[in-house]
């Protein structure tokens, strides 16, 4: 059965485990709401392997996890709530949670840029 806590990890954080344990596949809702959530891999409590996190702004990432952060392939998305469209903002490679390397970034007006990031820039 699923619980509700408060994270003592992390503080005004919510915490809602489907699985428990410390490593393995999980679903778990963590963030500032109720409405952020990450499934998938956990390796020592930590976000892991390949996952999928929603965020409250209605963002989401999917792809490689490593130490509780983006690391590996993946990309960030958001639906358009005018469309329900999936847009991608960016598709490629992440280091410690930035776009990190080969990837492809597209811009609110239209812009499309396909290149080389270095820690998000």
């Amino acid at each position: 059965m699923p619980f509700l806590t408060l994270a003592k990890k992390r503080p005004n954080c919510y915490q809602k485990e489907i699985k428990w344990g410390t490593t393995g596949f999980r679903a778990a809702v963590f963030g500032r709401s109720l409405k952020e959530k990450y499934t998938g891999w956990f390796v020592n409590d930590k976000k892991h392997g390949k996952g999928l996190q929603t965020y409250e702004d209605g963002t989401f990432y999917e792809g490689d996890w490593e130490n509780d952060k983006r690391n590996g392939y993946g990309y960030l998305s958001f639906v358009c709530p005018t469309t329900q469209k999936t847009l991608r903002i960016y598709t490629g490679w992440w280091k410690d949670g930035f776009p990190t390397g080969s990837g492809m970034k597209s811009f609110a007006k239209g812009g499309l840029y396909r290149g080389e990031f270095k820690y998000g820039s």
